[in-house]
């Protein structure tokens, strides 16, 4: 299985036990009773799924290498947002009055789009939604399009590291590419710099700037609104009709990938008992 394999790389071992061993929370569905028994009786878990959290937290990292690694679709409402802005059609130009305005996008232009990219998958494809929904206009909006999510993963990490990483977040001007120069330290686990590969257009001089809203007062304002949007969130239809976890992003990628693919992976079942002992995650959001 595709956990399996990266697990083996990134661990050393065919398995994510080294890492389970390290941290072992109880694994609870948060999911309302029902929705829990008919997933009991399926052959395969969620292909569709919403990654959200705080700004910082990993969503795009994560959401990234899942989809990557299972062949699933990684859709990030920024992309699509920009891409068609840039596009130059009639939408487009709307679009990209709207975003020089600085105004918000409105919810159904939003949502419109993303039932677009939705549509383009094949019947059978996975995908991760990456940051979207953000409010719960869309989170009721998006249950009612083509094809619904089917699980949330509510990402978490401790509020004092986040800081750290929004500081070092460092994005490519030419392929909006986001790296980070930040070295943290949590307790035993040490999550390092995450610098962009000799010969790509990120490792350019110049190439790397950081962004406006990255500014301590900025990112203490956006954490402030995210918790604000996430208590919206979680009060939404979207929270009743599909499954949900949370994960606790508790070191970096080496240590947090691979229980995260054994959670995502359809082809390890469903996710009850079996996923005890993953590292990261956790009931209760």
């Amino acid at each position: 299985m595709a956990w399996r394999v990266l697990a083996r790389s990134l661990n050393g071992s065919a398995s994510a036990k080294g890492v389970a061993e390290k941290v072992s929370p109880m694994v609870v569905d948060l999911s309302p009773p029902p929705l829990r028994a008919a997933a009991a009786a399926q052959e395969e878990g969620p292909r569709s799924w919403v990654f959200m959290g705080p700004p910082g937290v990993g969503k795009g990292t994560y959401a990234t290498r899942v989809a990557e690694a299972l062949g699933w679709a990684h859709i990030s409402t920024g992309d699509i947002l920009r891409t068609r802005a840039e596009s130059g059609d009639p939408v487009g130009r709307e679009l990209a009055g709207i975003q020089a305005s600085g105004k918000l996008v409105p919810d159904e232009m939003v949502l419109e789009l993303v039932d677009g990219k939705l549509r383009s998958l094949r019947s059978d494809a996975g995908y991760i939604l990456d940051g979207f929904p953000r409010t719960e206009v869309q989170a009721n909006g998006l249950m009612a399009l083509s094809r619904p999510p089917e699980a949330v993963l509510v990402m978490r990490m401790q509020e004092d590291k986040l800081k750290e990483k929004l500081a070092g977040r460092r994005v490519c001007r030419q392929c909006h590419k986001s790296h980070n120069v930040a070295d943290i330290t949590m307790g035993e686990v040490h999550m390092p710099p995450m610098l962009p590969a000799k010969g790509t257009c990120c490792a350019q001089p110049g190439s790397l700037y950081t962004r406006r809203d990255d500014t301590p007062r900025c990112v203490e304002q956006r954490l402030q609104t995210y918790k604000d949007e996430e208590d919206a969130l979680l009060r939404s239809n979207m929270m009743r009709m599909v499954r949900s976890y949370r994960f606790h992003v508790w070191g970096g990628v080496r240590e947090c990938l691979p229980g995260l693919l054994h959670l995502c992976d359809p082809a390890t079942g469903t996710m009850d008992a079996d996923h005890a002992g993953i590292p990261g995650l956790s009931g209760g959001v």
